[in-house]
């Protein structure tokens, strides 16, 4: 955590800035793109979307990068510490949105898959 406090300004600003690029753009895309031409309806692919699996593969990614690359101390901090606050910031984001977003996206227990209750294009 001390190498982070050196780091400049500039360099713990990226944290701030890329934390919401995986969990708004890159893992709701990239379910997107994997499921185009599948039978799963669209309101269920905005739920895998946002709810997919993140978490100990992006502290695993971010420990191999950190110890395996050519980054300084302060670098290999950075990349280590915006992983764990992607984390965070996404358990706390899911865990807040799991229950409305839940009733909204997915079908009533029970009912055919596919038939949310409100439907969204």
């Amino acid at each position: 955590m001390d190498t982070l406090k050196q780091a400049s300004p500039h360099r713990t600003k990226h944290i701030r800035t890329l934390v919401p690029v995986p969990l708004i753009l890159i893992r709701p895309l990239a379910v997107s793109v994997s499921l185009i031409g599948s039978a799963v309806p669209a309101p269920e692919r905005l739920f895998v979307g946002w709810f997919g699996v993140r978490g100990i593969g992006s502290i695993y990614y971010a420990a191999i990068a950190a110890s395996a690359t050519q980054l300084t101390s302060a670098d290999a901090s950075i990349v280590v510490w915006t992983a764990i606050a992607c984390v965070v910031v996404s358990v706390v984001a899911h865990g807040v949105t799991a229950a409305p977003l839940g009733k909204r996206l997915l079908p009533e227990p029970g009912s055919k898959p596919g038939s949310a209750s409100s439907q969204v294009a």
